[in-house]
């Protein structure tokens, strides 16, 4: 009788976490096409819900990823760094997100100024994922950056 339950109760955590993530990702699509119309205040906020609302999801992943795109995309450059960085340190689950939140994380670097500290975060997404079709970009980011700070030495 105790296992039927433990049975039981296994299966509804696991159908409650597959729902978890279906409505998740059905509300960062939503998102989505708040951020692509360019209206990045009101994306930031759905993404927060979704995130919010589905901690620990896939869905709620890329939308921390996105929080911190919206921020870039309206100049705010440590803020976009705080969410591009919660994206790795919780979430990384993706390649292509991990590898652009390493990107995002040096161009905010880049629009402060800190262009070596830029060029070696450029360089850690090169060396974690070569294969990527966004590496050549972050070879060249990585290039322009590492040749401005030796042009002003």
């Amino acid at each position: 009788l105790v296992s039927i339950f433990v049975i039981f109760v296994s299966l509804s955590l696991y159908f409650s976490k597959k729902r978890s993530e279906r409505n998740a990702m059905s509300e960062v699509g939503i998102a989505q096409l708040v951020y692509d119309a360019g209206k990045y205040e009101a994306a930031i906020n759905a993404f927060t819900e979704v995130v919010n609302k589905y901690k620990g999801t896939k869905g709620a992943g890329i939308a921390t990823y996105y929080i911190g795109d919206c921020y870039y995309k309206l100049n705010k450059f440590e803020e976009a760094r705080k969410y591009f960085e919660e994206y790795l340190n919780e979430y990384s689950d993706n390649d292509i997100l991990a590898s652009s939140a390493l990107s995002g994380i040096g161009a905010c670097l880049e629009e402060n100024g800190e262009y070596l500290k830029a060029a070696e975060y450029y360089k850690k997404a090169v060396e974690k994922f070569p294969d990527l079709f966004i590496t050549p970009q972050n070879l060249l980011n990585m290039g322009k950056k590492f040749f401005k700070v030796a042009m002003e030495r």
